[in-house]
């Protein structure tokens, strides 16, 4: 059996002119990437920021919104909104739980300057309910959303032009979510 692999792995080199298989097919450094990307999210995993985040979507799950304080109120919502849209867009956003935050993810935003965004979610919110209310319940509007899937086709380009730009100015959300942790010491962030 050794014999057999090591001719197998002579017959390879051989072939290859001396390469490995990753050299060969010009993955080498996609690989490298992949094991340094596969280390710094083992660390980040062991970080104060995801600890945080972890134990804040658990409190969140588990404990009435109104116990849960203000700073972390406002990062849950900012951190959901960000990650929804980068996900899946703002439909994604609607669609899943995070939709149930949305009348308090735009007080957040006025509160907190930020217009840009404000803005664009005022306009998706439009673009996908028209004049409705967003419902507060996920399966009420999951039900409204179903109702509107066709014309939802229609503004799926307008969508993804209002999901673009949202992209293009997240880094303002950003800041806000580094200026609440700063703030209010909610974690050490992770580097």
């Amino acid at each position: 059996m050794r014999d057999r692999k090591e001719k197998n792995k002579n017959d390879t080199y051989e072939k290859n002119s001396g390469l490995c298989m990753p050299c060969k097919n010009g993955t080498r450094v996609a690989v490298e990437r992949s094991k340094l990307q596969y280390e710094r999210d083992r660390l980040y995993r062991q970080s104060e920021e995801y600890i945080y985040w972890v134990n804040l979507v658990k409190k969140v799950d588990q404990e009435s919104w109104s116990k849960i304080q203000i700073p972390d109120q406002h990062y849950f919502v900012i951190t959901i909104l960000i990650g929804e849209v980068f996900n899946g867009g703002f439909d994604q956003y609607f669609f899943n739980s995070s939709g149930d935050y949305y009348n308090f993810t735009k007080q957040v935003l006025m509160q907190h300057g930020e217009e840009d965004a404000l803005s664009l979610l005022l306009r998706a919110k439009q673009l996908i309910f028209a004049d409705r209310a967003v419902p507060v319940d996920c399966e009420q509007r999951r039900e409204l959303l179903h109702e509107i899937n066709a014309v939802q086709e229609l503004i799926s380009a307008e969508l993804l032009v209002l999901e673009k730009q949202f992209i293009e100015t997240s880094g303002r959300l950003s800041d806000l979510l580094r200026g609440l942790v700063m703030q209010y010491g909610l974690y050490t962030p992770f580097d």
